[in-house]
């Protein structure tokens, strides 16, 4: 339940430092629940983390997954790193892992089935998973309606505004069918090319919700800075100066080819 919990909280947020806090917090507050409830807190640290961690992720963006992997490797070393018993505790989270994955998952939803606990249709889960993953993004086609965007507004007037987003994430670690995925010099870098300057077009003339369904299209992490970007300065002409990419199959430990674009954007007034 905690874990579950916890991944719905994070599809509703979309701040990496945020999302690692509830994360910490489920580890560490699940442990203190089963033990005040007499129950195994190890068993319980390993339920919530498997749930949260098959649900989470599709609330997140790239930024936060990113971040969480690299800080929960971080943890994984220094766990791996104590003193003469961390055999032991190795020993014991193996087998408790083991019966995780042999005899509870294989048992829990053939029974959850029976009792007939979850009646949704697969219909429904698809719609509440997609509605969640628009949720966790703030701006959601109404940047004027952002709380405080009125005092950045006035912050921005004499301001140079430098936003960093990746604004195309492609290849079978984001997703993409492995027939339809393609290396950047094979084509990729084209796509990419095409794709942000729609992007571009869309976000010039204003229509944020185009623009917020683009971003989804793109897997870009520009939903809420180009839609706040776009009204602060109001109508704008964009152009690519460069365009690049960075290889992130090692870091999601995925097949190649998964990458992102990353492009260098003049933007003037229009």
């Amino acid at each position: 339940m905690l874990g579950w919990v916890t991944a719905r909280l994070i599809a509703r947020i979309d701040d990496y430092l945020i999302e690692t806090t509830l994360t910490t917090l489920l580890a560490y507050g699940a442990y203190l629940v089963a033990e005040r409830l007499y129950f195994s807190g190890v068993l319980a640290v390993v339920a919530a983390g498997l749930v949260n961690g098959n649900l989470g992720p599709r609330g997140m963006s790239p930024t936060t997954r990113i971040v969480l992997f690299n800080f929960w490797e971080y943890v994984a070393f220094l766990a791996n790193s104590l003193g003469p018993d961390r055999e032991l505790i190795r020993v014991m989270a193996f087998g408790v892992v083991l019966f995780t994955l042999l005899v509870q998952s294989t048992t829990t939803s053939p029974l959850i089935r029976r009792l007939g606990i979850v009646t949704r249709t697969q219909a429904e889960r698809e719609y509440e998973a997609r509605h969640a993953r628009l949720l966790a993004y703030l701006a959601a086609g109404k940047p004027w309606a952002l709380p405080g965007i009125e005092e950045l507004a006035r912050l921005a007037r004499d301001a140079v505004i430098v936003s960093t987003t990746d604004p195309f994430h492609h290849g079978i670690g984001y997703g993409t069918p492995a027939e339809a995925a393609c290396y950047p010099q094979a084509g990729g870098l084209e796509l990419a090319r095409r794709s942000i300057e729609e992007g571009i077009a869309i976000l010039a003339r204003g229509d944020y919700w185009s623009y917020n369904q683009h971003c989804i299209q793109a897997k870009s992490d520009a939903r809420d800075a180009g839609q706040v970007f776009r009204w602060l300065r109001g109508p704008l002409q964009g152009r690519i100066l460069d365009l690049t990419y960075s290889d992130a199959a090692a870091l999601y430990h995925a097949p190649s080819p998964t990458w992102v674009a990353g492009a260098l954007i003049e933007w003037l007034p229009a």
